[in-house]
């Protein structure tokens, strides 16, 4: 299962002030659209039945697998996040890392905020150092109103244990979306490359929505159109209990390991795949 997001590590951002931190005289940069991101977990418009079934839980299986490779991405993310409330002075991590701030102003006490992390390294201990060890770059824009509720950047050659002496090696961009602030969790959103000691790739290209609390859900799309919500409250390799939103209401599914069958209920109306 995903990392819990510390629910201090989000309001912090949601709170955040233009004075105190390294000023920059770059121009804003351009925030990624994420119009279709945001629609796909507003309320659903499909409708969940026996055709649908089986083409939602195999793309929630698919995503379970990528969950699980990813668990270091979101913990690696908000990690950094109380930095945007931080001064302008370098905060180096316990664990080797190196995470500096700078903020950039737009007229109209409009501006923008960037949080540089320098990557910790295979070994989790090594001196901060972008050329040998990569970093993460996250970007926000804020306002008189505060902090937008769109934070985005990039791993660029992001080196990081992986634990039982295996390493792994990030590349890519991606999306995070605070939602009331972040007390009401987010929406993530990647798109990277995962390298292996032995250069392998894997591509970690997916999207899901989790809570404070650490629940997931991903949103799914249907044979007949539209999409639904899926919320998981159980681990992939033990099957799962899953709760289904679709346009008219919600289904509670049991499925077994491997997602290939189970059964959902909604009162009277049972679909089996």
């Amino acid at each position: 299962m995903l990392p819990r997001v510390p629910v201090a590590a989000v309001v912090v951002v949601a709170s955040v002030v233009a004075s105190g931190c390294a000023r920059s005289t770059a121009k804003t940069p351009k925030a990624p659209d994420i119009s279709e991101l945001r629609a796909a977990y507003a309320p659903p418009g499909g409708t969940f039945d026996a055709k649908a079934a089986p083409v939602v839980a195999q793309g929630v299986y698919t995503k379970l697998q990528q969950l699980s490779e990813g668990q270091s991405v979101l913990a690696e993310v908000v990690k950094i996040l109380p930095a945007f409330g931080a001064q302008d002075d370098p905060k180096e991590t316990g664990s080797g890392g190196l995470t500096t701030v700078e903020q950039g102003l737009s007229g109209s006490a409009k501006g923008w905020a960037r949080v540089r992390h320098i990557c910790e390294g295979y070994s989790g201990v090594e001196p901060p150092d972008a050329d040998a060890n990569g970093r993460v770059d996250l970007f926000a824009l804020y306002s008189t109103k505060g902090l937008s509720d769109h934070l985005w950047g990039e791993f660029a050659e992001c080196r990081l244990p992986a634990g039982a002496g295996k390493k792994q090696r990030l590349e890519g961009v991606l999306s995070l979306v605070l939602l009331e602030g972040g007390d009401a969790g987010g929406l993530l959103q990647l798109d990277l490359t995962w390298l292996d000691e032995n250069a392998e790739e894997t591509p970690l290209v997916l999207d899901f929505a989790f809570a404070p609390d650490g629940v997931v859900s991903t949103s799914e799309p249907v044979p007949g159109g539209g999409r639904v919500l899926v919320t998981l409250q159980t681990q992939a390799e033990q099957g799962s209990n899953l709760t289904i939103r679709d346009k008219d209401g919600v289904w509670g599914c049991a499925v077994e390991p491997g997602y290939q069958h189970g059964a959902c209920q909604r009162g009277e109306d049972k679909v089996e795949f």
